[in-house]
């Protein structure tokens, strides 16, 4: 028997490796969140909101990645979001939560 689904923070962990590398952790702060509240609205009007801050690639530093989409319909998502700024991670939280209210 096999549990193949993610628990605790594996996925944050992941991320980070993969785009910052071994020892992300010294290089950026990072944030997720599982079952956040939102406004119940489309995905696609959700992703609109968020355009500017969505990680899009390499290079980047600071950025939203949702990990999870399909419960924003009914008001709820899941994502991670780092900065090399620990202040701008809690910025970055706090404008999710603006644009998604």
């Amino acid at each position: 028997e096999a549990n193949l689904r993610r628990t605790g923070a594996t996925h944050v962990h992941e991320i980070g490796k993969q785009i910052f590398g071994n020892n992300y952790e010294k290089k950026v702060h990072i944030r997720s969140s599982d079952v956040d509240a939102c406004a119940p609205m489309s995905i696609e009007s959700a992703f609109q909101r968020l355009d500017d801050l969505l990680y899009i690639g390499k290079g980047e530093r600071e950025g939203v990645i949702v990990t999870v989409s399909d419960g924003i319909p009914e008001g709820r998502l899941g994502y991670v979001l780092f900065s090399e700024a620990r202040e701008n991670v809690s910025k970055l939280q706090e404008e999710i939560y603006l644009r998604l209210s």
